[in-house]
């Protein structure tokens, strides 16, 4: 649903509309005042959130996880009324909300987030009636498993509240977005044109040949060493992570954890090892789930015994 227009008797009317476009960043890739009439007689203020933490911290927004205190591993759990007083004081003046990266939202969260939003603008309209934008490409990603929005076979209650809610989107608004289209380096070139075709399923033989070209073989490892490696087994990760600290001649630290999500419970680091962050710590500012770094230095209290967590 879209940004809100106005009747003749100033009634907020919320419509509803996608807007299509191949770029991550929802605030400055789209005019929010183009539309005649919107905003004119009022300043609305706005919430952008995204599905994942990465692209909310490019956009400045939320994850809707985090927002809507949506558990991962009880996405239908009640909210508890200290979390919803706070969200009826966040969302008091909040009339239009941009989600962005829509096709990655699973077809579930969606009909949570909308039973959410009804709770908290104590308004049985879908949303609660607030106007919302879907800003993303259906092209890319899909949902981790979940189902996508438009998915019409499902027979989950949540499910089915979120095919109803992205029922009500009747208007797409596709963005032209401009990037770069030649190339001098040849390769490059070829690259730029394989990305459109990736998108849409058309691929060509020598596309899967240019991709081959950076594929590791026995004679390009080496050229490899410092990228990052996926295993199946967590035993081969912790083997593969305890070689390259080897590696390093600096003072490697053992730290337990009583928070590994599943993970081993002991972390091994040392200065200028490479980590990925496996949760939220910090969205506003980039420490976020995925998010790649470097340890560059390791501070201790002046009593640090071997085991002792650092202070930083």
């Amino acid at each position: 649903m879209l940004p809100t227009e106005f009747t003749e008797h100033s009634e907020l009317v919320p419509i509803s509309e996608i807007v299509e476009q191949i770029s991550p960043i929802a605030d400055t890739a789209y005019d929010w005042k183009q539309r005649k009439n919107v905003y004119s007689k009022v300043d609305l203020d706005r919430m952008t959130l995204c599905t994942y933490s990465k692209a909310a911290y490019i956009i400045r927004g939320e994850t809707i996880h985090s927002l809507f205190s949506i558990q991962v591993d009880n996405e239908t759990q009640n909210i508890s009324s200290d979390k919803l007083s706070l969200l009826q004081e966040e969302f008091k003046y909040v009339r239009v909300l941009i989600i962005d990266e829509f096709s990655m939202m699973p077809q579930k969260m969606f009909g949570v987030v909308d039973i959410r939003l009804r709770i908290i603008k104590a308004d049985d309209r879908y949303f609660g009636g607030l106007s919302i934008f879907l800003v993303g490409d259906p092209g890319q990603l899909l949902p981790v498993c979940g189902a996508p929005l438009y998915y019409n076979k499902s027979n989950k209650p949540n499910n089915l509240d979120g095919f109803k809610a992205y029922s009500q989107f009747k208007i797409v608004v596709k963005l032209e977005v401009e990037r770069q289209k030649t190339s001098n380096d040849i390769r490059q070139q070829k690259f730029i044109e394989l990305l459109p075709r990736c998108r849409n399923g058309e691929n060509t033989v020598e596309d899967w040949q240019l991709l081959l070209e950076n594929s590791v073989s026995p004679t390009n490892i080496q050229k490899f060493s410092d990228a990052t490696k996926l295993f199946f087994e967590n035993d081969k990760v912790d083997t593969y992570n305890n070689q390259k600290l080897s590696y390093n001649l600096n003072l490697t630290k053992r730290l337990p954890s009583d928070q590994c999500n599943g993970l081993s419970n002991q972390l091994y680091i040392s200065i200028n090892s490479q980590i990925t962050l496996t949760s939220n710590l910090w969205t506003s500012k980039g420490l976020v789930n995925s998010a790649n770094g470097i340890i560059k230095d390791i501070i201790v209290l002046d009593d640090f015994v071997h085991g002792d967590i650092p202070m930083a």
